[in-house]
């Protein structure tokens, strides 16, 4: 997200005849984090692919470009990405799920599909 809010996303490259159903297996994980929360598992999982992103996303300029302009809009600091793993690795799975509550409702989501013609 952005500071204005921006999207949350989710993607799901499936077949066109299965488009309604990967709809709504998505809103129904939101809905299951959102009554249930994440695991332990999950969690962990999302931080480390979290973490490595950061390393994989400055491979190229236009990726430390990126970085570099998300340090500036945020007021992170030079020293984001180097802080970076310890900020996310402190989230709790409540304030995860807490995240979730808030922010994303299953029921009030804009789809946007791109498919064959």
């Amino acid at each position: 997200p952005r500071k204005d809010r921006s999207l949350w996303v989710a993607r799901a490259g499936v077949d066109p005849v299965n488009i309604e159903r990967a709809i709504e297996s998505i809103r129904a994980v939101v809905r299951d984090v959102r009554e249930h929360g994440f695991t332990t598992a999950e969690l962990e999982g999302t931080i480390q692919l979290l973490t490595g992103r950061v390393a994989l996303g400055m491979e190229t300029n236009a990726g430390i470009a990126g970085v570099l302009l998300m340090i500036e809009e945020f007021g992170l600091g030079l020293d984001h990405v180097e802080r970076y793993p310890a900020l996310v690795g402190a989230i709790s799975i409540d304030q995860a799920r807490a995240a979730v509550l808030s922010q994303i409702d299953p029921d009030h989501l804009a789809v946007a599909i791109a498919r064959p013609a």
